[in-house]
């Protein structure tokens, strides 16, 4: 199965990969030592808790391999193995207890139901694209938790064990919360398997007492999180602010995306399993599009006849509930982007189990057909997943193929555009450069035409001529200077700032350094942003004003402001480092001693020693 996964470990990192890891200077450590791991734990700023066990494996894989992409990947595609063991160990013990043990007519099921899951193309992303790991690995601390929940239901009663028991599955479950908080989702799943399977029951009081304080735990950051959005709407609302729908619109969406998720779980079709999904229509009510109110009555029919036959078809409830379940997190309210197919992750097990026991029932008479089937389904499955896989082994085919598939989306426009900008950078003068200039700027067009308010096409034309050190026409500048404080503001936007910002450090900047300040103050003027954004900004700035113009007084006024929108640990330790770099001193001290006295896990007692070495 591992054939399948293999040509994706030669591609690079790409999207979110190098945000998060490639870029990521605190990741970067060469030694295993208390203060160096805790840095790299805590360097991540994604998810309310920022994901640190992820982020340890990140910085552990630096340790051994450097920033090798392929052993990143590798440690992926291990993951992912490991997680189908116990995918089969769940699926035995559920499969057993109603099937029986020792039944060759059954016992080959939970066999079938690891190897289409493992080999499934929808979880190519899981393994090729590095960040994901967030999801596989928490997908691990999950499914041994689930592991736990079992064998606690099937153990021999109240003993020390159950205890024993327990307290594994409870670490478990907060190592998957520290890896992505989907882990969340641990107690949704336990719950459809206690409500299909064991409906609550228990043989002795003290048992149920036991269950009852489990099931207390597992419902108490449910209820929390409830409390606190009635309490303080803004924990979902605000993140609202930068996007393109609103909460209802998301949610008619997602009844689209979900029934969409069903069928290519079913029928994989590699031409829409790619990484970008930003082209979907959006709904704006139950009718517009009208496929809205024709996958809201799929989906909630879906979920009645789930209801319904939990007694009679216990396997098949289980199932689907499992899949709908393990989508209420990432599917409804919560204001992430619409669709991505890692999400299918583990809500993907529950849908192939009850297709599987279909089958398994339409074909009781005839189980070689079932083992035909099997076995090409195995077969396509195998080739689908290896040929998207193939996309992912050059970071320029995938995106490539991205545009080709999704015409319409914004990022495979942008990404295909940057496709040809590096073509044009790195080829000789001349006509090929200029056909190269030409293909990119029609792709960075695209973008104007399909999203309005959408600037990173004109901010990548203006990074392409800076970086093939040409001088930006300047009605393009004029232009970005009047959009941007309206604009849609994304990381990649940001990162094209970051861009322009170090071609001035390198003294190679085509780009007037009065256009670069003015387009960062209509930037920071955008109405839309937040202070989270604003300070970003901030921060770069002040990296400009440092690295380039040695403006260190103005620099440390601009982090000030920085840290006045946003109080970050980071921010203080750079102005530091700023306050050393003026010779202020005394600043300097007090701001070390704010650093030492505020920093509760030591995340930056190495900078500090190397600040006060330094001095």
């Amino acid at each position: 199965m591992a054939w399948a996964y293999f040509p994706g470990l030669s591609g690079s990192f790409t999207f979110d990969d190098y945000h998060n890891i490639y870029k990521n200077e605190h990741l970067k450590i060469n030694h295993f030592s208390n203060e160096e791991l805790l840095q790299a734990a805590l360097s991540s700023d994604s998810g309310p808790l920022k994901r640190p066990i992820a982020m340890l494996s990140f910085a552990i894989n630096h340790v051994l391999t450097g920033m090798d992409p392929w052993w990143m990947k590798l440690t992926n595609l291990l993951i992912h193995l490991v997680n189908g063991l116990l995918v089969l160990l769940i699926m035995k013990q559920l499969i057993n207890r109603f099937y029986g043990s020792n039944r060759p007519d059954t016992e080959f099921i939970p066999f079938f139901i690891m190897g289409i899951w493992l080999i499934h193309p929808i979880h190519v992303t899981a393994v090729s694209y590095i960040v994901q790991r967030m999801t596989s690995l928490s997908a691990t601390f999950v499914l041994i938790a689930i592991v736990c929940y079992l064998k606690l239901r099937e153990g021999s009663g109240y003993s020390r064990k159950a205890y024993a028991t327990c307290l594994f599955m409870m670490l478990f479950w907060l190592l998957g919360l520290l890896t992505k908080e989907t882990a969340l989702l641990l107690s949704i799943y336990i719950f459809v398997i206690e409500w299909c399977v064991y409906e609550f029951k228990t043989d002795t009081k003290k048992e149920k007492i036991l269950l009852r304080i489990v099931w207390g735990l597992f419902a108490t950051p449910w209820v929390c999180a409830f409390i606190y959005a009635i309490y303080d709407p803004s924990f979902v609302l605000n993140g609202y602010g930068g996007r393109l729908f609103t909460l209802t619109e998301r949610v008619l969406t997602e009844f689209r995306i979900v029934s969409e998720y069903i069928r290519l779980i079913i029928l994989p079709d590699i031409r829409v399993m790619g990484l970008f999904h930003d082209d979907i229509i959006v709904s704006t009510s139950i009718l517009s599009p009208i496929t809205t109110l024709s996958s809201m009555i799929f989906i909630a029919g879906l979920l009645v006849l789930a209801i319904k036959l939990r007694k009679t078809h216990t396997l098949f409830s289980l199932g689907l509930l499992w899949f709908l379940g393990g989508h209420i997190l990432e599917s409804t309210v919560y204001p992430l982007e619409l669709m991505f197919l890692h999400r299918n992750y583990l809500p993907s097990i529950g849908l192939l189990l009850m297709v599987t026991v279909v089958g398994v029932r339409l074909t009781q008479n005839h189980r070689k057909l079932f083992a035909v089937a099997a076995v090409l389904i195995m077969l396509s499955f195998s080739i689908g997943t290896r040929s998207l896989s193939h996309q992912w082994s050059s970071d320029w085919k995938m995106l490539l193929v991205e545009v080709m598939n999704n015409p319409n989306s914004v990022r495979a426009n942008f990404k295909a555009g940057q496709v040809y900008k590096f073509y044009a950078i790195t080829s000789s003068s001349g006509e090929q450069r200029d056909e190269y200039k030409s293909k990119a700027i029609e792709y960075f067009e695209n973008i104007r035409k399909l999203e309005t308010l959408n600037v990173t096409g004109d901010l990548g034309i203006v990074e392409m001529y800076v970086q093939l050190q040409e001088t930006p026409r300047e009605f393009l500048i004029e232009d970005l200077i009047q959009r941007l404080p309206n604009a849609n503001v994304n990381r990649a936007v940001i990162n094209i700032f970051e861009s322009y910002k170090r071609c001035f450090i390198k003294e190679v900047c085509s780009l007037k350094s009065s256009d670069f300040e003015r387009m960062l103050d209509a930037l920071f003027d955008n109405k839309y942003i937040g202070n989270d954004v604003k300070r970003i900004i901030l921060v770069l700035k002040a990296n400009y004003l440092v690295e380039s113009q040695n403006n260190i007084d103005v620099a440390i006024t601009t982090v000030l402001e920085a840290i006045i929108l946003s109080s970050e640990l980071e921010d203080y330790m750079l102005l530091a480092q700023y306050y050393k770099k003026g010779g202020y001193h005394q600043e300097m001290d007090y701001v070390i001693k704010y650093l030492e006295e505020h920093d509760d896990f030591g995340r930056f007692r190495k900078s500090i020693n190397d600040l006060k070495e330094i001095e």
